[in-house]
């Protein structure tokens, strides 16, 4: 898929400053992608076949989101990859169905630009930008076409409270949404394609689902162990999360590839009947966040309390100051045992995903999808600038 694809389903989704880095990384995100090609329906395969090309692979797709970040110009999407449940009162809110209000719309196309690049770029009377290179200034018309047709949808619930805020969840009720109600073209078909395989992806890492005080662990430091498994070097427990667990697993000696890692947790699991909704899908992530980090005690076997830290994460800086610095001695490695408890899970949400992304690919693309119109708006091309994953 390509960069402009992004662009359309974020204006809906999610307010949430938070997370930089990759869920799951490449390897994860294909391993979703090609569990749900496995398991969607004959009507969808068919469908998708048309929208794609008959050999297409989902894989790609499942990607494309996390390579558009390297272009600065699409950085107001990046919080659609994560969503914060702090609190049993957001988790019960999730339970309360959403409703779509477009009665708001945007003050203009051009209001909508300026939050697009983040007045960084301005623009002129005539809506041209300045300072973007070729792969920028192809996107301009897909977003202008995307904000015509999403009109900055405002969600609430019943209760007539703002659920606006931009996260993954929206992002997944925007992009279905659109879909079944906009008569979107075959870029844009695609664009929604890609966003649903990775963020439905997404919502099963469980550092995805943010406590609201440590970025989903990006600033939580870990050691984990170097690939020849004799040393040990820093990085935040999110990106173990999102690439180290995955590639970690051997395949003949060497790291498991997408295909050879998706073909084994096939073999190893049995499909199960899908239930409840991304937001119950998310519920159960944050469920797992709270394993997943290490527990470091004292002396005594309690957790270790250090100034204003979370007891036991003396390796996370406190929410007030993520600055804080944290002193080598805090910082935990994470052994055998560690990759022996939860690699496991890991695996196991991947398999979930990529399970219930072919249930939604199904209710989406499968009977009564229409293959939209041809346009000249093609999904521009990720800039070349370079992109660091865990930021």
């Amino acid at each position: 898929m390509k960069t402009a694809n992004k662009i359309l389903g974020f204006l809906l989704v999610s307010v949430f400053i938070s997370l930089q880095a990759l869920a799951w990384g490449h390897v994860g995100h294909e391993m979703v992608a090609l569990i749900a090609q496995k398991h969607i329906g004959d009507t969808t395969r068919v469908n998708l076949a048309k929208l794609l090309g008959s050999s297409a692979s989902l894989a790609p797709l499942g990607t494309y989101p996390d390579e558009m970040r390297s272009n600065e110009t699409f950085d107001i999407f990046k919080p659609l990859h994560f969503v914060e449940i702090k609190t049993d009162d957001e988790a019960r809110a999730l339970k309360i169905p959403m409703v779509f209000n477009s009665t708001k719309s945007a003050n203009s196309i051009q209001d909508f630009m300026s939050k697009v690049f983040l007045g960084k770029y301005q623009l002129t009377k005539d809506g041209k930008a300045g300072g973007l290179d070729p792969a920028e200034m192809a996107a301009i018309p897909f977003v202008q076409e995307l904000a015509r047709s999403f009109n900055y949808l405002v969600f609430t619930n019943p209760y007539g409270e703002n659920l606006g805020v931009l996260n993954a969840l929206r992002a997944i009720e925007s992009l279905e949404y659109f879909l079944k109600n906009k008569n979107p073209n075959r870029e844009q078909q695609k664009f929604a394609l890609s966003y649903l395989v990775h963020i439905i992806g997404d919502i099963h890492q469980p550092l995805h689902v943010g406590n609201g005080t440590d970025r989903g662990a990006n600033v939580c430091l870990v050691k984990w162990r170097s690939k020849d498994k004799n040393a040990y070097g820093t990085m935040n427990l999110h990106a173990v999360w999102d690439d180290e667990l995955v590639t970690d697993r051997q395949c003949s000696g060497s790291p498991c590839s997408s295909v050879q890692y998706s073909e084994l947790l096939e073999s190893q699991n049995s499909v199960f009947p899908v239930s409840g909704n991304h937001n119950d899908w998310a519920l159960e992530s944050a469920a797992l966040r709270e394993q997943v980090y290490p527990v470091v005690t004292d002396g005594s076997g309690n957790p270790l309390r250090i100034g204003n830290r979370k007891p036991g994460r003396p390796y996370c800086p406190p929410a007030d100051n993520f600055k804080e610095k944290i002193e080598p001695e805090y910082i935990p490695s994470l052994d055998d045992k560690y990759v022996h408890d939860f690699q496991p899970i890991m695996e196991q949400q991947i398999y979930k995903a990529g399970i219930r992304l072919a249930a939604v690919l199904d209710q989406y693309f499968g009977a009564g999808f229409t293959l939209g119109s041809d346009t000249s708006n093609k999904l521009p091309k990720p800039s070349e600038k370079p992109h660091l994953a865990h930021d």
